[in-house]
């Protein structure tokens, strides 16, 4: 068998659009057959197998995985063309997919008729069913539309144009809005928006950023441009001159669109916009000898954009040159260039998802910003994007020495307040905390006063189990040799609920499995994993969890582990989670934060009396609440605060 027909699972995980782990996990399954397992290789013709199956539905459930990736379908951007323009977007697609055009076709295709009804060019004709010769008004679109139709798959046909002039007719009004952007979202399947991370920013959101920042004469870049909408609001809402307005992109198709769009908004003007089609994280490099762009460096008075997220990249070619990012994040490394192209003082504002506020991978970027900006305004935008589930964030960031004093705005659910610099840089994971409405510091400052230990470094951890394939390994009956196994749903504040599903226990089959050990500890904590709020049950049975299900085990001595079941349950520790972590989460690094006072590792502690009156349904919850507010001396007033914010 030839070298060349073999593959590595990293090979084969690019080629499916999926992740080495789920590679590994079909492997698990026999749902592929690797030429030699021990050596994770695998023939070209496997990975084609496989890829045929999923896309004609044979694999249902792994063409569900890979959906997100490889989907054909193409949805319409409401929220950035208004509903009147869907049905002219729309009916330009299907001509194209009837025409079995590629997307780079396609769009030439629609290019031209946008330049056609707007008059910047002119077909001499024959007969009317040869249009051949195109007459162009300006040297510059004539240049970058016959570069480009000297690329056509199948060369340059009359009878798709005709068709397009035929059926379609644009109002002059829709101009004002980005058509060919619209399209090229339309156009382009959401499996490669998915790839590149890439989602097209409303108009809204851009003009904010316009009123807020923009002064006459400033220099504009955006270092992913896309289609050039953040150019164009900038053009088209202060009549910028096309000298001050730069834009970057790796698709070369978004290069010719963003360049016909400017050379569109400055039609009494022939000029060469200022659109690079470059790679600005692998193209732009200071450190470089051959370094070509340096007239970018220290130039914009505004670097604005939408930047991919989690695009997939390989963040290991990109270590040498971004030493401060480990997380592989794309949008990480643009900001870092941001700042390598904004003037001193000049203003970074970029469209980010919530992750990047309180995620643990994303504290390197969160510790760059800190270090090298002052942050001048985070502003929720809620959930913006089509088909994008994640809240959305503006970050405005100013290009300064930073002050730890600074006070940064924070806007969401139409309120405004300010919050300090410093409270990020002293958190441990640099946390963008939105919640500091009103200072808490003097309630934290009494927690935190009393001696105290965490469960850093005194603590067994465990996920619960991921089986790979639930419809396979659990069961709703008890069948025999089966036994319990409880989800997150399953956890309620100290005692774990009824079981509802079943599991035949063979941790070689299953994905991800933690020591057995550790499921069958005399005693052990489980918690839910997706929470904004701690719930911690107590175990003694030693039975099984899924992966919604953590598993902590305390090794202190002298305290009861229900004793700390119960803590993390009360009103305190559950104020103290919510305002220090801000997630969605119950993570392990922040669950390592809660202390856990020196006073209470003694068996005699009047806390482990409450703990068993609790336990035994002699007392409630809310008697721990009270012993704690009066051991913290939490005062009448500031327990209202708690309780105020807790329902927020």
């Amino acid at each position: 068998m030839s070298q060349e027909t073999l593959l590595s699972l990293k090979q084969a995980a690019t080629e499916l659009n999926v992740s080495e782990a789920t590679i590994r996990n079909w492997i698990k399954l026999e749902l592929i057959m690797p030429f030699d397992k021990r050596k994770s290789i695998i023939t070209r013709n496997e990975v084609i197998r496989i890829k045929n199956q999923i896309f004609s539905g044979e694999i249902s459930k792994l063409r569900t995985r890979a959906n997100k990736l490889n989907c054909s379908s193409s949805f319409l951007p409401n929220e950035y063309i208004p509903e009147q323009l869907s049905d002219i977007v729309l009916g330009i697609n299907n001509i194209c997919r009837k025409a079995e055009l590629s997307v780079s076709d396609s769009m030439f295709y629609s290019t031209l008729l946008i330049l056609l009804q707007k008059k910047e060019v002119t077909i001499s004709t024959e007969s009317y069913s040869k249009l051949t010769i195109l007459n162009f008004k300006r040297k510059n679109v004539e240049h970058i539309m016959l570069e480009w139709k000297k690329e056509l798959a199948t060369g340059y046909n009359d009878s798709i144009i005709k068709q397009l002039i035929d059926s379609v007719n644009i109002n002059e009004d829709y101009f004002a809005y980005d058509i060919l952007g619209a399209l090229y979202q339309v156009i382009m399947s959401e499996g490669n928006k998915s790839l590149k991370g890439s989602y097209f920013t409303p108009s809204s959101i851009i003009d904010d950023i316009i009123s807020q920042y923009y002064k006459e004469n400033d220099k504009i870049l955006d270092p992913c441009c896309g289609s050039g909408q953040f150019l164009l609001r900038f053009a088209k809402h202060n009549k910028c001159s096309y000298n001050q307005l730069f834009g970057i992109d790796a698709d070369k198709i978004c290069v010719r669109l963003t360049s016909i769009n400017l050379l569109l908004c400055y039609d009494t003007a022939d000029f060469t916009p200022h659109i690079y089609h470059l790679n600005t994280l692998q193209d732009i490099d200071p450190n470089s000898i051959f370094d070509e762009y340096s007239f970018l460096y220290d130039t914009f008075d505004i670097v604005a954009t939408n930047p991919p997220w989690g695009s997939v990249i390989d963040r290991y070619k990109y270590m040498a040159k971004f030493p401060q990012i480990s997380s592989g994040e794309s949008f990480s490394y643009f900001l870092v260039m941001s700042h390598l192209f904004a003037k001193d003082g000049g203003i970074v504002s970029f469209i980010l998802p919530e992750s990047i506020l309180n995620i643990h991978i994303h504290k390197d970027i969160r510790k760059y910003i800190l270090e090298h900006f002052n942050i001048i305004q985070i502003t929720d935008l809620g959930k913006v994007f089509t088909g994008v589930f994640t809240k959305v964030y503006r970050l405005d960031l100013k290009k300064e020495t930073p002050c730890p004093e600074h006070l940064i705005q924070i806007q969401r659910d139409n309120n405004i307040f300010r919050q300090n610099q410093s409270v990020y840089v002293s958190d441990s994971d640099y946390i963008f905390n939105l919640h500091y409405q009103e200072d808490f510091s003097d309630i934290i400052n009494k927690v935190y006063a009393k001696k105290h230990i965490t469960l850093k470094n005194n603590a067994d951890w465990a996920l619960g189990i991921v089986t790979g394939n639930n419809d396979k390994y659990i069961s709703q009956e008890c069948k025999t040799g089966y036994e319990e196994i409880y989800r997150g749903k399953d956890v309620f504040p100290l005692f774990l609920g009824k079981a509802k599903e079943y599991i035949l226990f063979q941790p070689e089959a299953f994905q991800q499995v933690a020591p057995e050990r550790k499921y069958r500890a005399k005693e052990k904590l489980v918690y839910r994993f997706i929470s904004k709020k701690l719930i911690f049950a107590y175990d003694n049975r030693q039975v099984l969890t899924l992966n919604s299900a953590n598993i902590c085990i305390p090794r202190f001595s002298g305290i009861l582990m229900q004793t700390i079941a119960v803590l993390f349950n009360t009103q305190i520790y559950n104020f103290l989670f919510s305002f220090l972590c801000n997630t969605h989460k119950v993570l392990r690094s922040d669950l390592e934060k809660l202390p856990i006072p020196l006073d209470f590792l003694e068996t005699n502690n009047e806390i482990h009396n409450l703990t068993r009156a609790i336990f035994t349904r002699n007392s409630s919850l809310e008697s721990m609440d009270n012993y704690l507010f009066r051991y913290f001396e939490i005062t009448e007033e500031q327990q209202q605060r708690i309780h105020n914010y807790r329902r927020k």
